[in-house]
């Protein structure tokens, strides 16, 4: 028991003589000297982490190290931007407590260059005693630049789409549309699927509009993205758009084929027939001749007329005489002609009905009631199955 204690209270002795004369260094792992970063929608987080080491190695806590802060100190245009205390407890960044390395995430209050450097408060063991001690490291640089990030406008949040569908989406910086030209840009549109990458595609580029078209393997829901990536003093830089949940489905058929199936029946439906002409055998004296539905045809003096729909002719004399036939009827018709009076017999021997043919544009009418039924319903079908469509953008 007595070795003991004298053999730790060397090495207590010794380790004090060696953290008198030892060389202490402040050390930024990240960021590194330059390194750039670039703010799209938001501020970037820049992960700021340090250690305090030991003649180049970090040393255990506890042994020579009882208490130890770590602060980064931001500076921009040599003023004081910011305090930012670094951690050592697994959270803020940090991925495992207590190894020495403290760790922070930092969010720039604006774009330009900055200056860092990171404080240690540290209570160290000298000479059986515990004394408190300040180290610094050295200044190192970065920059926060201004970059292009893409705005998904099309297709909509929570629309329904096919499962090809065109995007459209727009180039932003400091919230105004970017139109510079920049040969280092690239642009991708990305479909996402329980959190996983499904497919992806190239946009195209023209102005501050990207375009372009992705097709999804099946139907189902979609969260879709777009990345874009841009060089910055040989560093590429990347921001991508919120997501946007989608549901994909197949082009409804149903309403097309009901309407389609309604046409069918409705062009099948017999059109309203065209009214009856009739044809008209008529006998003048010893003329007999046909006269067309409508025709008019002067015999002996005498004019007659043909009616178009009825089995009926008209006959006028010389004298303005007139007399309406019926079908089988004669009869004797006299007037004056110079000095003498002259007599003609006239006979409307019969009258053929015809029936003609409805015209190509007659058929396509609604003439009927059952064709105005299935028209409507046609119609009415198709319009729902237009409006569906709509909704599928």
């Amino acid at each position: 028991m007595m070795r003991f204690s004298i053999f730790s209270l060397l090495l207590t002795s010794l380790l004090s003589i060696a953290s008198s004369q030892a060389n202490w260094q402040v050390v930024i792992d990240q960021p590194k000297e330059g390194e750039v970063f670039g703010w799209a929608q938001t501020s970037p987080s820049v992960t700021i982490q340090a250690s305090l080491q030991l003649n180049g190695k970090i040393p255990l806590p506890n042994e020579i190290v009882k208490r130890l802060f770590l602060t980064a100190q931001v500076f921009a245009n040599d003023r004081l931007l910011d305090n930012v205390p670094l951690w050592d407890d697994g959270t803020h960044g940090d991925k495992k407590a207590k190894d020495g390395i403290f760790t922070s995430t930092y969010n720039p209050p604006q774009t330009g260059e900055f200056r860092l450097r990171v404080r240690a408060q540290a209570d160290l063991v000298q000479n059986g005693k515990i004394v408190t001690k300040e180290f610094w490291s050295n200044f190192l640089t970065f920059k926060i630049l201004p970059i292009p990030y893409p705005k998904l406008v099309y297709p909509e949040p929570a629309s329904k789409t096919r499962t090809t569908l065109s995007v459209r989406a727009r180039l932003m910086v400091n919230n105004e549309p970017f139109e510079e030209r920049d040969e280092t840009l690239q642009a991708r549109i990305i479909a996402q699927a329980e959190g996983k990458k499904v497919t992806e595609a190239t946009l195209r580029r023209k102005g501050s509009v990207l375009t372009g078209k992705i097709t999804l393997p099946r139907r189902g829901e979609y969260q879709l993205l777009v990345t874009v990536s841009v060089q910055r003093q040989g560093k590429t830089l990347r921001a991508q758009s919120e997501l946007v949940t989608i549901q994909a489905v197949h082009i409804p058929i149903f309403w097309l084929i009901v309407g389609c199936f309604l046409i069918a029946i409705y062009l099948l439906l017999p059109p309203k027939e065209p009214p009856l002409r009739y044809r008209h055998q008529v006998r003048v004296g010893q003329n007999r001749f046909i006269l067309e539905a409508g025709e008019r045809r002067s015999v002996n003096g005498i004019e007659v007329v043909g009616a178009k729909d009825k089995p009926e002719v008209t006959v006028q004399t010389p004298e303005g005489l007139r007399k309406i036939f019926q079908e089988q009827q004669n009869q004797q018709l006299s007037w004056l002609e110079g000095n003498q009076r002259r007599i003609v017999e006239v006979t409307y021997e019969r009258a053929e009905p015809l029936r003609g043919k409805p015209s190509i544009f007659a058929r396509l009418l609604p003439t009927t009631l059952w064709r105005a039924v299935f028209f409507a319903l046609a119609i009415s079908s198709l319009i729902y199955w237009c409006y569906q469509l709509q909704q599928i953008r």
